[in-house]
């Protein structure tokens, strides 16, 4: 029997086109119930790396930080509140122009804040890398995943989780 060397036929051609489009449809399904959970830890996790950099500067610089949460904004930052410049108020929570921005990080799409319960909607470390106050923030995204971060009142940051639509949490 001899074989033909110029190639693929049509029929060869459309059988593995049908077996690709196949793969790449039941693929697609998975990444859509992967990438919302995906987001949630993603946001989740950059959250505690900020208040973990907040946290190490206000000890090494020997002052007061402030990490905020804004909602309407979709953002995350921490900064120094020193009050430094023309007008600005020290420890007031609220970044004015002068103020060093440590991180600053956009929360990613289907990101919603669910509840905050630090006073004043922020987190502030003192000198001593001491919180104010405890408090948490806490995330959902768009298939209802619930997933949250804790800060105890003496400084320890931790991740929790809730299946119940954010009524009872569970730490990771």
């Amino acid at each position: 029997m001899k074989w033909n060397s110029y190639g693929l036929t049509k029929i060869e051609l459309l059988v593995c086109l049908g077996i690709a489009g196949v793969l790449a449809a039941s693929g697609a399904t998975g990444w859509r119930h992967f990438l919302p959970r995906y987001r949630l830890d993603t946001c989740i996790l950059g959250l505690c790396t900020v208040m973990h950099a907040a946290r190490i500067c206000a000890i090494r610089d020997q002052t007061v930080v402030t990490v905020k949460l804004d909602a309407q904004a979709r953002r995350y930052e921490a900064f120094v509140d020193y009050g430094s410049g023309v007008g600005a108020t020290a420890k007031n929570g609220i970044r004015e122009s002068t103020e060093r921005l440590i991180i600053s990080r956009a929360m990613p799409a289907g990101i919603e804040v669910h509840r905050i319960t630090f006073p004043a909607k922020r987190l502030r470390f003192n000198s001593r890398g001491i919180p104010q106050e405890g408090g948490s923030f806490y995330l959902k995204n768009t298939r209802e995943q619930y997933k949250g971060i804790s800060v105890g009142f003496s400084g320890s940051i931790r991740i929790k989780t809730s299946k119940n639509g954010g009524r009872t949490w569970k730490r990771i």
